[in-house]
C-alpha cells in the first residue's frame, strides 16, 4: 500500500499534459550528456596537462567523494526547497563549477588542487540536481495522467541515452573546438537543462514546506529508510547489485585491452548502455501488464547468466551479444527499484528518501571498483567476470528471499489487454 502523501498545491487545468514530463526527460537528458562530457574531458584536461594517469584517477575520485554526503543532506534541500527549484539550481550551478575551469585556466593556471576542487563542487550539486528530478517524476507523471512505471522508465532509458551520447560528443568536441571548447559546451548543457525544466515543471508541483530543523530531518530520511522494511530492503539489494556491477566497465576493458580489436571497449560499452535502454524502455511498455517481483528476479539472473558466460571468454561477435543481454537484464531493475521508493515514501519525504537510497548505492560502488582493480591485477578478467556473476546472483538471491520486497506489486489489478 502506498504511504500516505501531503497535498500538492491546487494545480490549474492547464498542467493536465504531457509538457511537463516531456520537458522533465528533456532536461535529465540535457544534464546527463553534460556529465558524462565532463566525465571524460578533464581526465583528458590532467593527463594533457600532467601526463599522469593516477592525478587524473583522483579528479574523477574526487567527483565521487563529494556526491555522497551532497545526496544525503541535498536531500534535505529538495524537500525544505521543493524539487523543481532545487533541480534548476543544481544544474545552474554545476554549469558554474564546468565554466570555472576554462575562466580559472584563462586567469590564473589550472592545478591538479583546482581542477580536483571544482570537480568535486560541480558533482556536489549534481547529486541532489538527480535526486531532484527522480522525485519530480510522480508530479510530472500525475500531471501528464502517465502510467508512473513508464515515466520512471523513459526516465532511465533518458540516463542511458546521455550516458552514451556525452563521450561521442566530448570526442568530437576535443577533435573539433578543443578541450576548452568542450568544457564550455558541456556547461550550456547544464543552463539549457535548468532552464528547461524552469519553463516545462509547474512551480506548484512542490510539497507543504516542513518546519523542522536541518539535521533533524535529515535524520527523518534515514529514519524511513531503516524502519520501512521495503526501502530498507531496496537500500540493502541497491548496495549488493552497485558492488559487483560497478566494476563491469573496468572489467570489460580491461579484457579488451589486450586480445581484443582496438576499440572494442568502447563498443562494448556502448552496446551495454543500449541493452539498458531497451530494456527500461521495454519495460516501461509491459508494466502494467506484468509483475514487478518476477520481472526483476527474472531480469538479473538473466544479466549474471550473460556475465558467467563472459568469463568463458568467448570470441568478439558472442561477446557483444552477452553484453548487449547483460544491458536489457539490467533494464527493468532501474526503473522498478525507483517507483517502489517513490511509491513507499510521502511526498514531504521524498527528496531525503531518494537521496539517502542513492548515496548507499554510491558508496557500494568505489569499493567494488577497487576490489575488482585488485582481483583483475591479480587473477585477469575471466575471473572477475565469474565474481561480479556470483555477486549478482547474490543480489538476486536477497531479492527473492527478504520479506521487505515479496509484496511490492501495485495496488490496482493488473491490465488484461492483449
Amino acid at each position: 500500500m502506498s504511504a500516505p502523501t501531503v497535498p500538492l498545491a491546487t494545480r490549474p487545468p492547464a498542467l493536465l499534459s504531457r509538457w511537463p514530463s516531456q520537458g522533465l526527460l528533456t532536461s535529465t537528458g540535457l544534464s546527463v550528456t553534460g556529465n558524462a562530457m565532463v566525465a571524460v574531458v578533464v581526465p583528458v584536461l590532467v593527463l594533457a596537462r600532467t601526463g599522469s594517469p593516477a592525478l587524473a584517477g583522483l579528479a574523477i575520485s574526487a567527483a565521487f567523494a563529494a556526491m555522497v554526503p551532497a545526496l544525503v543532506f541535498g536531500g534535505t534541500l529538495i524537500d525544505r526547497w521543493g524539487r523543481r527549484r532545487i533541480s534548476v539550481a543544481a544544474d545552474l550551478l554545476s554549469g558554474a563549477a564546468v565554466a570555472a575551469l576554462p575562466l580559472l585556466d584563462l586567469v590564473a593556471g589550472l592545478t591538479i588542487v583546482s581542477v580536483a576542487a571544482l570537480v568535486a563542487v560541480g558533482a556536489a550539486f549534481d547529486g541532489p540536481g538527480m535526486a531532484a528530478r527522480e522525485a519530480l517524476r510522480p508530479d510530472v507523471a500525475r500531471a501528464a495522467g502517465l502510467p508512473l512505471e513508464r515515466v520512471n522508465a523513459c526516465g532511465e532509458a533518458t540516463d542511458g541515452i546521455g550516458n552514451v551520447a556525452g563521450p561521442a560528443l566530448a570526442g568530437i568536441g576535443i577533435a573539433v573546438v578543443g578541450i576548452t571548447g568542450t568544457l564550455w559546451a558541456a556547461a550550456a548543457m547544464f543552463v539549457a537543462a535548468a532552464a528547461t525544466t524552469a519553463l516545462s515543471v509547474p512551480g506548484q508541483l512542490r510539497p507543504v514546506p516542513q518546519r523542522e530543523s536541518y539535521l533533524a530531518a535529515t535524520t527523518a530520511g534515514l529514519r524511513r529508510v531503516w524502519r520501512d522494511a521495503t526501502l530498507r530492503a531496496l537500500a540493502v539489494a541497491g548496495m549488493l547489485v552497485m558492488l559487483f556491477v560497478a566494476p563491469l566497465v573496468l572489467a570489460l576493458t580491461s579484457a579488451t585491452r589486450t586480445s581484443g580489436p582496438q576499440g572494442q571497449a568502447g563498443l562494448l560499452v556502448a552496446v551495454l548502455s543500449i541493452g539498458l535502454i531497451v530494456g527500461a524502455l521495454g519495460y516501461g511498455a509491459l508494466a502494467r501488464r506484468v509483475r514487478r517481483r518476477p520481472v526483476v528476479i527474472t531480469s538479473l539472473t538473466l544479466a549474471s547468466a550473460a556475465l558467467a558466460a563472459l568469463a568463458l571468454a568467448p570470441g568478439t561477435a558472442m561477446t557483444t551479444v552477452l553484453v548487449a543481454v547483460v544491458g536489457l537484464g539490467f533494464g527493468p531493475v532501474n526503473p522498478i527499484f525507483a517507483v517502489l521508493a517513490q511509491e513507499r515514501t510521502p511526498q514531504h519525504l521524498r527528496g531525503r528518501v531518494i537521496g539517502t537510497l542513492g548515496s548507499l548505492s554510491l558508496l557500494a560502488s568505489p569499493v567494488g571498483t577497487l576490489l575488482a582493480g585488485v582481483l583483475l591485477q591479480t587473477s585477469g578478467p575471466a575471473a572477475t567476470f565469474a565474481v561480479i556473476a556470483l555477486g549478482c546472483l547474490l543480489g538476486t538471491a536477497y531479492i527473492a528471499l527478504t520479506p521487505g520486497l515479496r509484496h511490492i506489486e501495485r495496488t490496482e489489478e493488473l491490465e488484461d489487454q492483449p
